[in-house]
Formats: C-alpha cells, sequence, structure tokens
C-alpha cells in the first residue's frame, strides 16, 4: 500500500520531471516538495497549507488531488494546532482480546464444574446399568484345600459380594475375603457381585476338600 510521498514521486519520476520543475509549477519551496515525497511532514508547515501543496503537487502530476488527499488523510491527522501527526498516534489504543477477564475465569470454571458433574453422574449411570467388575483371586480353580476354604476377589466398592449365598465385606478398595466352611469332598464355591441396582456377576471356582 502506497504512501501518499511514494504516489507523488513515482509519478514524477515517470513523467521526468525534476523536482526543480515542479517548484517551478506550483510555487512550492523545493525543499517542502522534497519533504512530501519522502513523508516528512514534520518539516511542513500546518496542516491547512500541506493539504494545499498535495493538492497543487496533484495536479501538477495530472493526478486527483481528492485521491491523493484521500491517502493522506488515511495514514494522517492533526492535532490541536494544526500539526500534522500519524493517524496511528490519535486512534484509541484497543486491549487486546485474549486478557483475562473475571467473566471469563468465572465462565472456565463454570465449565470445569460442568465436567466434573456429568463425569459424575456419568459415572454413576455406568455403575447403575452394568454388572460390575469380579476377580476372584483366591482359591484358583480345580484345586485341593483345608477347610475353611479363604476366598479373596476384587470388585467394585460399591458393589455387594456374596459367597455360596454368605455375604463378603467389601473393603473401600474393592477387595474382600470370605472364609467358608466345607465338608471333606468336591464343592462348587459361587460367588456372586451385585451392583446397587441389582445388576450381577458371578464366578465359579471348583475346590476339592481333604479330609482332616
Amino acid at each position: 500500500m502506497k504512501t501518499v510521498g511514494e504516489l507523488l514521486q513515482n509519478a514524477r519520476l515517470q513523467q521526468n520531471l525534476s523536482l526543480a520543475e515542479i517548484s517551478r509549477q506550483t510555487r512550492i519551496a523545493q525543499h517542502y516538495l522534497a519533504a512530501i515525497e519522502a513523508n516528512d511532514f514534520k518539516a511542513l508547515p500546518a496542516a491547512t497549507f500541506t493539504k494545499g501543496f498535495l493538492r497543487n503537487y496533484a495536479v501538477s502530476l495530472k493526478l486527483d488531488p481528492q485521491t491523493v488527499l484521500a491517502i493522506f488523510r488515511r495514514d494522517y491527522d492533526q492535532d490541536e494546532r494544526g500539526r500534522i501527526i500519524p493517524r496511528a498516534l490519535t486512534e484509541p489504543v484497543r486491549a487486546p482480546r485474549h486478557l483475562i477477564t473475571p467473566t471469563r475465569i468465572s465462565l472456565v470454571i463454570s465449565g470445569f464444574l460442568g465436567l466434573l458433574v456429568v463425569g459424575f453422574f456419568a459415572r454413576q449411570i455406568i455403575i447403575f446399568t452394568q454388572a460390575p467388575p469380579l476377580t476372584i483371586l483366591t482359591p484358583v480353580d480345580n484345586t485341593t484345600s483345608a477347610s475353611p476354604v479363604l476366598v479373596k476377589g476384587e470388585t467394585s466398592p460399591e458393589a455387594s459380594v456374596a459367597v455360596n449365598h454368605e455375604p463378603a465385606v467389601v473393603a473401600p478398595d474393592g477387595t474382600f475375603e470370605k472364609a467358608i466352611d466345607l465338608s471333606p469332598g468336591e464343592h462348587t464355591l459361587v460367588v456372586v457381585a451385585s451392583s446397587r441396582s441389582g445388576n450381577q456377576r458371578t464366578l465359579q471356582r471348583v475346590v476339592i476338600i481333604l479330609p482332616p
């Protein structure tokens, strides 16, 4: 995007005209013309006179003076004393859009809390609709043992566990154990983990109890 000085200088050079020739045509001092082409408006008189210089300079180069003045006004303004200053110095500084504000902090916190609530209810739905996990650690299947047999395993902390219809205590970490008295011979241990909604998961282990 050309400045007003670049526009005038390019037009003058294309027409093979010197600053001295333009000065004679317009009766504008040559050092003022050089300042205009260099966009050095601090070296020029007040804005009213400078706009007159620009208009006459444009006419001498057969350019539209209104276009030249519009480009000048795009880039420059004037202060209370009529001095020319870059327009960027007169425009208010806009606050960055990425500043952290109390409203944005509240929105972030609300969103985070919302995710926690959604996650909690999603977990409750899973607990309610699915059978709890169940793992039997001991005894292994088809093993021999003396009575009582100690049944150990893991499940969900919210689940309840029964071994051969006898309730076992589930610890806060989901582990459980239950000692079962059995007579000599082959027995099937049935371990059932139940959720609060009644969904169940069942595992079995066959043990052979040795006589005392």
